[in-house]
């Protein structure tokens, strides 16, 4: 064999350097990519719930029983517990002994807007118990949310240049402001003047005669008594049942006396 032919030979075995070899890409997808865009959809899900969970109607219960109705689930008192469906009422409850739910149903049976229904001394079941009780609290308005209103930026022309002089009057002496703690009626009016009156004898008021005198409902009275008196005037508001096991309201000894 000659020269030419074993050239010919060696140039099919083996390429040369001018002839591009081409690579296998391999191209996988990214699965970090997947993942990441799977967990921002799962977060953006759970944020879109919570908030309708937080706007969303719920009802709430204190320690002695007593159940207001919010107009959000986020309005809930501190020391409540909160629900806001059937089942989720019927899980608080599960753990209830019979004589609370009995206690809870008879708290606002007979009384507006419950006056079609009558106290009970015992129910037959948990279920029984649990859905009257549900089918009930419907009746209770929660208050109105309050929308925040826009007020529109002023324009140019409504900006005063500078402010009017106005002559210096002497400033008279001023009285020394009574606190609110003193159980002033006279800082108030209507309704309210009216309830601490209430409250302010020594036997109290009862939570009916309350809703009698105002046209309140019971969560509406409760909710003044714990916002306005108690948190805003700074009252301290005594609540216990009297000899009738009748949820009464009175002004703290120390604040009747003020007054």
């Amino acid at each position: 064999m000659n020269h030419a032919a074993l050239f010919l030979m060696a140039q099919r075995t083996h390429p040369t350097e001018t002839e591009p070899i081409q690579p296998e890409i391999q191209t996988a997808p990214s699965s970090f990519s997947r993942l990441m865009g799977t967990a921002m959809a799962d977060a953006d899900a759970a944020a879109e719930r919570y908030l309708e969970e937080q706007l969303m109607k719920a009802f709430c219960i204190d320690t002695e029983n007593n159940i207001t109705a919010l107009a959000a689930r986020g309005q809930a008192p501190k020391g409540t517990e909160v629900f806001s469906t059937k089942p989720e009422f019927a899980e608080m409850a599960r753990g209830w002994p019979m004589a609370r739910l009995v206690e809870v149903w008879n708290s606002f049976a007979g009384a507006p807007p419950f006056g079609d229904l009558k106290p009970v001394k015992k129910f037959e079941n948990q279920a029984k118990a649990v859905r009257r009780i549900w089918d009930a609290i419907q009746k209770l308005e929660a208050p109105v949310l309050e929308k925040a209103v826009e007020t529109p930026a002023p324009t140019p022309e409504e900006i005063p240049t500078a402010a009017p002089k106005l002559p210096r009057v002497a400033s008279k002496a001023r009285k020394p402001r009574k606190e609110a703690a003193t159980g002033d009626a006279g800082a108030v009016t209507g309704k309210k003047a009216e309830i601490i009156a209430l409250i302010s004898r020594s036997e109290g008021a009862t939570l009916q005669e309350i809703m009698t005198a105002t046209g309140w409902q019971a969560h509406s009275v409760r909710g003044f008594i714990a916002g306005t008196l108690g948190t805003k005037m700074g009252l301290e508001v005594e609540s216990f049942k009297n000899e009738a096991k009748e949820r009464t309201y009175r002004l703290g000894s120390g604040v009747r006396a003020a007054s």
